[in-house]
């Protein structure tokens, strides 16, 4: 990792939640002791650069029939460098440190949700997913961080500001998942053909 990546850097297991087992080491021996923490989670650690100067940002979507609805952005407060599992449930409420709904990143806001709403219908996602981002104002970049595709509490607070309540959305959901399954039903799912009329043998054993 030293040889393409340069100090601080961010270590964590691949497959893992809640900043479970994330690492940050401004040098060798730190790098070292992170990998070995993070390899107590998981077998495949991503080891990449800590982004100096950037805001934590996240964005939900559902669909809606077949419409996609986005959320207000939220911008989690951290008491460290990165929003920690303590910051996230320790004390209640996104930690300490609370929130902001919507983030303070000014014009960016709306190329997040943009972005949000383009990523959910690319990946032909369902249900609620929250997309997390960092993003750095001063140089007006957007990192894509990670897709929750089972959010916490389905992020529901963040659809409030639209007039969305909890059990809206949860109406909403199971409509839509409903109107999904009759479409799947709907289709086609065998195709006959003679393919196997002329294959002699199957899984018998034959006399010679």
């Amino acid at each position: 990792a030293e040889s393409f990546l340069r100090y601080p850097l961010i270590v964590k297991p691949a497959r893992l939640g809640s900043s479970i087992g994330i690492g940050v080491a401004y040098k060798r021996e730190d790098l070292s002791s992170a990998i070995d923490v993070a390899g107590e989670f998981d077998d495949k650690i991503i080891v990449e650069e800590k982004l100096t100067d950037f805001i934590e940002v996240n964005c939900a979507a559902f669909k809606d029939g077949d419409n996609i609805i986005v959320s207000e952005t939220e911008q989690p407060l951290s008491t460290s460098d990165f929003l920690s599992f303590n910051d996230k449930y320790s004390t209640g409420k996104m930690g300490g440190g609370g929130h902001l709904i919507p983030a303070e990143i000014g014009t960016l806001n709306s190329q997040v949700k943009a972005l949000t709403e383009r990523i959910y219908r690319e990946l032909e996602m369902s249900g609620v997913v929250r997309v997390d981002y960092l993003v750095d104002v001063k140089r007006e970049k957007i990192y894509l961080n990670e897709i929750n595709t089972v959010p916490g509490s389905l992020a529901h607070y963040l659809f409030e500001s639209a007039g969305i309540t909890f059990k809206d959305l949860l109406d909403k959901m199971i409509n839509t998942a409903i109107e999904d399954h009759l479409d799947r039903k709907s289709r086609t799912h065998n195709f006959s053909t003679g393919v196997l009329d002329n294959f002699k043998g199957g899984g018998k054993t034959q006399k010679v």
